[in-house]
Parts: structure tokens; sequence; C-alpha cells
């Protein structure tokens, strides 16, 4: 029987929030994570109550990167696909979402390299309603290269 490893979580996962949990009702920019020297990002979607009463809501939030933490693009996986959550389409539901951004399997897999940092964008689109807005928030964990094992 292996020995069971211990992990200083503390010391190897930062928590940085992106996007602040609010309410919006048009697009928003997040904060930029750096990246330099991580394995991987969960993010984290949190999205809350609809106000404002429109018939219809699409939430698109998508993941961006950038070398200088000025001009983003859209950040892609190992497949070249586009990082993304699904979309929010719900007027009445509250949910969590989690995505993981593998930065080092996107370069291995002949990807351009991951970018140092990325940030999440949350596009809106309502119809209808009294000056609808959504709440929502979107976090991102950031899990170090190496998982720092602890002494037994």
């Amino acid at each position: 029987m292996s020995p069971v490893r211990e992990y200083d979580l503390l010391n190897t996962v930062r928590s940085v929030q992106s996007i602040n949990p609010d309410e919006y009702a048009a697009t928003v920019n997040g904060v930029g994570v750096d990246s330099q020297g991580a394995y991987a990002i969960l993010w984290l979607l949190d999205v809350g109550d609809v106000e404002g009463a429109p018939t219809d809501l699409d939430l698109d939030v998508k993941i961006q990167d950038s070398d200088d933490n000025v001009a983003f693009a859209d950040a892609k996986d190992e497949a070249n696909a586009n990082i993304a959550f699904a979309q929010v389409d719900e007027t009445g539901s509250a949910q969590i979402q989690e995505l993981m951004d593998k930065l080092h399997a996107n370069a291995k897999a002949g990807n351009r390299p991951s970018k140092r940092y990325r940030r999440a964008v949350g596009t809106i689109l309502f119809t209808g309603g009294t000056t609808p807005n959504v709440a929502f928030g979107c976090h991102a964990l950031v899990v170090s290269r190496y998982l720092k094992s602890v002494a037994p």
C-alpha cells in the first residue's frame, strides 16, 4: 500500500477574482489573472438572480489571454477551441459552473504557447424587461506547476 500524501494547498493554489460578483447589464471584462508558473486554472462562474423581468437572457462567459495584460484575444484549449463556459440562458435559476483551463496541456498540444495573463469576459444579451440585469461573478483558482507535498 502506498503512503498517503498530503499537499500544501495554501502555498500551491491561489485565488483571484476576475469578474467581481455584482449585477451587470452589459458586457464586462474581468481583471487579468497572472498565470506565470501555473499548471492550470480552475475557473468558477457563479450566476445569481436576474432582475428587470426580461423574457430571455443569453450570458456567454469566455476566457481570453494576453502577453501584456492589455491586448487580449480568445484563449484556446488543447483542441484549439475557445475556452468558454456553457451559455446561461435561463432567467430564473441560479447556478455554478466550473471550467478547467489546462495551461500546460494547451501549449504541449501544439497550440500557441499559453500567454501569461488570462481574464474572464461576460457578454450579456437580454430580450424585453425593464432595465434588466444579471448577478454573476467569475473566480480563478490558479494551481502551481508543482504541487508541494507536506512531510508526514
